[in-house]
């Protein structure tokens, strides 16, 4: 279970990229336009990367709903306009989201794993050692019987 402190540094990111984009948008939309929207992919990226595919594709889809507010603020034009030229710009920033968190999701499953094997390996690693122990003492017990019916052998 997330205690409170865990529960406010995992929102804590997703808040903080969001915010900093938006100021990033209101500073650069007057010397780029309307293509600083674009720049919306790099917090879904991170919170994507950071957080699974989940959070990514929700990143993802309130980061488009961000860009049509802001949008509407800086230009002035309606949001269905906004929104039906941007559609397809939509959907791609939903699929990075959703793509680098699955990457994300992928990378901590295959470390899951190795941590796994690592563990399976030591196991076997002590098994084996501790069946050419007991070789080892069976074929000293093998030998001593075998010299010792040698000699009661000989006499």
């Amino acid at each position: 279970m997330i205690d409170g402190r865990s529960e406010f540094k995992h929102i804590l990111l997703p808040v903080m990229a969001m915010a900093v984009y938006i100021c990033a948008f209101l500073l650069l939309y007057q010397l780029f336009g309307a293509g600083v929207a674009a720049l919306v992919t790099a917090p879904v990226t991170l919170i994507g990367w950071h957080h699974g595919w989940r959070w990514g594709a929700l990143a993802g889809v309130i980061g488009v709903l961000i860009n049509i507010v802001l949008l509407v603020v800086a230009t002035e034009v309606e949001s269905r306009n906004i929104i039906g030229s941007s559609a397809s710009g939509s959907l791609v920033v939903i699929a990075i989201g959703a793509g680098v968190g699955k990457l994300h999701d992928l990378l901590q499953q295959v470390r899951r794993q190795a941590q796994e094997l690592t563990c399976e390996r030591e196991k076997l690693t002590a098994h084996i050692q501790e069946r050419e122990r007991t070789q080892a003492a069976l074929k000293r017990e093998h030998d001593f019987t075998a010299a010792v019916l040698e000699t009661v052998g000989s006499l």
